[in-house]
């Protein structure tokens, strides 16, 4: 036996849709701050390095960024 799903009021849509929106930004600049503490790693710069090395070998260029 299925509920029907609850009738929420213009007012309480907008909360939810606020909060939603406030989370995703939330989420999205914690990603972000992530990938960019990883992008600047040695680790990566090291593997980047070696992937630009392999690829100009082969004629491929990945430009800088």
């Amino acid at each position: 036996m299925e509920t029907p799903p609850k009738k929420f009021t213009p007012e309480e849509r907008q909360a939810n849709l606020s909060r939603f929106i406030k989370r995703w930004k939330e989420e999205k600049q914690i990603t972000e701050e992530e990938a960019k503490q990883r992008f600047q790693s040695p680790e990566y710069q090291a593997m980047l390095k070696e992937l630009r090395k392999k690829n100009a070998e082969r004629g491929i260029i990945i430009p800088e960024i």
